[in-house]
């Protein structure tokens, strides 16, 4: 059961240490910490609860690079200062059965993984998550991207400085302007090389191709690794929640969320995402995905965002282009939502339909929001 402090609220107060302009955190007197500030500190009210942690990204519990054909089953993961599952590096083929992250009963924890319960970046699909309980996490209950890189410069007429993504020589990239939309032109690495790590801890990369490179692609382009898709999944019977950020921040498709209670998420129960910024550059948009017969329950608790929401952003500003295509939101219920029960952009051939939304806390004025999208079906929704 979800008991005790609900994490992530309130108002979306995340706050790290540096931002608060802390110079010092010291014991007062017992159970009390005295922290020392150096500018206002009235984002913070009198009677509000929060949460305070020392570890972020940790020491993770599982972690899986280059493997296949695996499964867990009946893990619990009670505690853990980093991710509880970190999967990746062209892993496939994969499966969590009854598995828990969730603090450990009678503990008085508030939390259990720091970070992602699941984190599944830069693979090869098909894998599957079936009657799991992630919650009480720092982070997305599960996370699954696609690593993508950003064109920072033209060297030469055959090579360029990327920015971040997960390649290697002989990967066959595709090419993408800064909104998404294809460039229809591919080239093969030949040739890779570490280049510097900036203050945002994005790494450049020397990269050289097996062709010349069309004039068209520019600085702020993107490049797709076509050999690393984490498409292919089942996510399923699982309870999610209770934790700070989404339940699950999803870049990739082919896929099916069926049957699954998300509880008290405080941002996005279902965030369907490419997204470009300054540290990090994921998703390569998605197509056929199923998001049928869920329960969201007082998610979006913050207000942050929409309990479902859908979109392809470069630095917060939202494309026009149809990054995601053929989704299908049905026989969902949604409850006791703070906002927008759904936003829906950058996509294509979406149907809506046959949802019951109940106690939806409007914080603007409509419970779906659709933004630029193509051949959007709203039918037999009850609200």
């Amino acid at each position: 059961p979800l008991t005790g402090l609900k994490v992530g609220t309130p108002d979306n107060k995340t706050f790290y240490h540096g931002k608060i302009g802390c110079t010092g955190i010291e014991n007062d007197r017992e159970e009390i910490l005295k922290i020392s500030y150096t500018e206002r500190a009235d984002v913070m009210a009198e009677g509000e609860i929060y949460l305070v942690r020392h570890y972020e990204y940790g020491a993770n519990a599982f972690v899986l690079y280059n493997c296949a054909d695996f499964t867990f089953l009946n893990v619990n993961v009670w505690s853990v200062p980093g991710m509880a599952f970190s999967v990746g590096l062209n892993s496939h083929h994969f499966q969590l059965l009854s598995c828990k992250v969730t603090p450990k009963p009678d503990s008085g924890r508030y939390i259990s993984s720091s970070v992602d319960c699941l984190h599944i970046g830069s693979c090869a699909g098909y894998w599957k998550v079936i009657d799991c309980v992630f919650t009480h996490s720092g982070d997305d209950c599960i996370n699954i991207h696609d690593n993508i890189a950003e064109v920072s410069e033209r060297l030469d007429i055959r090579t360029l400085k990327l920015r971040l993504g997960s390649n290697a020589v002989g990967d066959t990239l595709s090419f993408h302007t800064p909104g998404f939309k294809t460039l229809d032109f591919s080239a093969k690495v030949e040739e890779i090389t570490f280049l510097s790590r900036d203050c945002n801890n994005s790494a450049f990369y020397k990269v050289r191709f097996d062709r010349e490179l069309k004039s068209d692609i520019k600085p702020g382009c993107l490049a797709f690794n076509e050999r690393l898709d984490g498409s292919h999944y089942v996510i399923s019977g699982n309870l999610f929640g209770a934790n700070r950020a989404r339940g699950i921040l999803l870049g990739c498709g082919m896929g099916t969320i069926t049957d699954n209670t998300f509880y008290h998420t405080q941002g996005a129960a279902v965030m369907i995402v490419s997204d470009i910024h300054n540290s990090w550059c994921e998703g390569r948009g998605a197509e056929n995905i199923k998001l049928c017969g869920n329960r969201f329950i007082e998610c979006n608790a913050s207000g942050w965002t929409s309990a479902v929401d859908i979109a392809a952003l470069n630095r917060g500003r939202v494309s026009d282009a149809s990054a995601f295509r053929k989704i299908r939101i049905s026989g969902n219920n949604f409850t006791g939502i703070c906002g927008r029960a759904l936003r829906i952009a950058s996509a294509a051939d979406v149907e809506i339909c046959n949802n019951y939304f109940g106690k939806i806390n409007f914080s603007e004025d409509a419970a779906i929001y659709i933004q630029g999208n193509l051949n959007i079906s709203l039918r037999g929704n009850v609200l």
